[in-house]
């Protein structure tokens, strides 16, 4: 649950930085959730980028247009 963790949401879903990262420092939030765009395509490459900060901080920002 995210109000347990102190994840802060908004009206299209979990508040997330240029880099898919919560306010939370081990919660990450890509794809529809995330609200930013709600597209299958753009879900995968969120999910990949952050799967990447998670690995290796800091090494890839969220794409800025849906591939």
């Amino acid at each position: 649950r995210l109000d347990e963790v102190g994840a802060k949401t908004g009206p299209k879903g979990i508040i997330v930085d240029a880099r898919l990262r919560t306010n939370v420092d081990w919660v990450y939030a890509a794809g529809d959730c995330a609200g930013r765009y709600l597209f299958t395509h753009s879900a995968a490459a969120e999910a990949a980028t952050a799967l990447r900060n998670m690995f290796f901080p800091g090494s890839a920002p969220a794409p800025g247009l849906v591939p």
